[in-house]
This record gives C-alpha cells, structure tokens and sequence, in this order.
C-alpha cells in the first residue's frame, strides 16, 4: 500500500510568526538579565538603577544605564579633577553589598545560562501558543 502526502505550509507566515515570538522572546530574556544586572550595580539614592529602567530598551535587546557617573561606575574607577573629570587608576570602593564592576557582564557570567534558557522556554511558549 502506497500512501502520497503533500504538505504545504505559508512560509511569509510562518517567517512572520517566528519574527514576532523572536522579538517577544528577547524582550522577556532582556527584562530579565536588567533585573538581575540591577542585583550587582552600586546604589547612589537608586539613580543608577532608575536611569536603566526608563533608558534601557528591551525589546531591541539593550540595557543602558544613563547617568552622569555611570560609565565611572561601570568600569569601578575614581574620576578626578575639575569637571571635565578624568579617569583615575584608583578603584573604586562600592558601598552596596555585592555592587561590582562592569555588573551587566558580571551578571552575564552568573545567570548567563538562566537567561538563555529564559529565551528559548519563552520562544517555545510563543511559538506553541501563536
């Protein structure tokens, strides 16, 4: 017994479907690695913070931190002088509990796997669900 199938499928939907569940996926993986990034970066009255969480834009996959001290912060060394200031080779000495220099990549190398999984439990759930 021989049985013939043919299948046929809309590959512009199918390309549109994954487009839009990939988007999605990369904003929940990104709101995710900001909240987990935010655990290691110093506080100054939250500014810092604060400035990723209206700044950043996740659903294009981008965490930023704007402040005026923020790349100072990021990179852990004193700026000194008069404003223009400049780099210093001192480090800097964080106050919060667990604050840490470069937090975003620090982040990365702690909940780096947490966040791919994240990505792809999210992309499956889209891609099952349409």
């Amino acid at each position: 017994m021989k049985i013939q199938l043919r299948t046929t499928f809309n590959r512009a939907s199918i390309k549109a479907r994954i487009k839009t569940a990939n988007k999605e996926a990369l904003k929940t993986v990104s709101m995710q690695a900001l909240k987990d990034a935010n655990q290691y970066a110093p506080e100054d009255q939250h500014d810092l913070v604060n400035s990723s969480l209206t700044n950043s834009e996740p659903e294009k996959g981008i965490l930023r931190w704007a402040t005026v001290y923020a790349r100072m912060q990021y990179y852990g060394v004193v700026m000194a002088g008069k404003p223009p200031k400049v780099a210093t080779n001192k480090p800097l000495k964080y106050t919060k509990p667990g604050a840490h220099k470069m937090w975003a990549h620090y982040a990365r190398s702690k909940h780096g796997e947490k966040w791919r999984k994240v990505y792809q439990e999210e992309l499956r759930r889209l891609m099952k669900n349409g």
